[in-house]
C-alpha cells in the first residue's frame, strides 16, 4: 500500500504536477526574491509568485527516528505480529514495500534545508542519519501517478 494520496490544493498544484515528471519545484517571487510554499502571494511582498526547478539536493538539518506506528503499537509489537514472521515483506524502504509498511516504524522524519533556502519536512529513506549530511530527493510512487517526494543521504 502507498502512502495515501494527499489532496490538491488549489495553491500546490503545479507542485503535484511536477511530481509526476519527478521535478521538485518550489514557488519564487520574481518581484523579491522570496521561496517559499505554495501560496497565493508571496508573503514578502504581495507578489503573485512563479515557479521554479530546483536542484533537489540540500543538508539534513534535523531528524527524528518515529519508533511508534500510526495506531499506537511500538515496534516491539509490531515485531510479535504474524507479519514479523515471514507473511509479509517489512522493509525500511518505501521501494517494494508491503501493505500497510509505508508507516511501519522505525521510519525516519527529517528536516531538510535546500540548497536553495527553504526548509522542507519530509521523510529520509536509506542509509544512518547524521545532521549535516548531504541528501538527494528520491521519489515514492502515488496511486494517482503523482510521487511523494523523500529524501535519501547522498553517496
Amino acid at each position: 500500500m502507498n502512502p495515501i494520496a494527499p489532496d490538491i490544493a488549489p495553491e500546490a498544484a503545479e507542485f503535484w504536477e511536477a511530481t509526476k515528471d519527478r521535478r521538485l519545484v518550489i514557488q519564487h517571487c520574481p518581484t523579491c526574491g522570496h521561496q517559499w510554499y505554495p501560496r497565493a502571494i508571496c508573503t514578502g511582498c504581495g507578489d503573485q509568485p512563479g515557479w521554479v526547478e530546483i536542484s533537489g539536493r540540500g543538508t539534513l538539518h534535523s531528524f527524528t527516528t518515529v519508533h511508534r506506528s500510526p495506531d499506537g503499537r511500538k515496534v516491539e509489537s509490531l515485531e510479535r505480529s504474524p507479519r514479523s514472521r515471514g507473511d509479509g515483506p517489512r522493509s525500511a524502504e518505501p521501494s517494494g514495500r508491503g501493505a500497510g509498511d509505508w508507516l511501519q516504524p522505525p521510519y525516519v522524519i527529517a528536516l531538510v534545508e535546500l540548497d536553495e533556502g527553504p526548509r522542507m519536512l519530509t521523510r529520509l529513506v536509506g542509509g544512518d542519519p547524521v545532521c549535516d549530511a548531504s541528501v538527494i530527493v528520491d521519489w515514492h510512487p502515488l496511486d494517482d501517478g503523482r510521487h511523494l517526494p523523500v529524501f535519501r543521504i547522498e553517496g
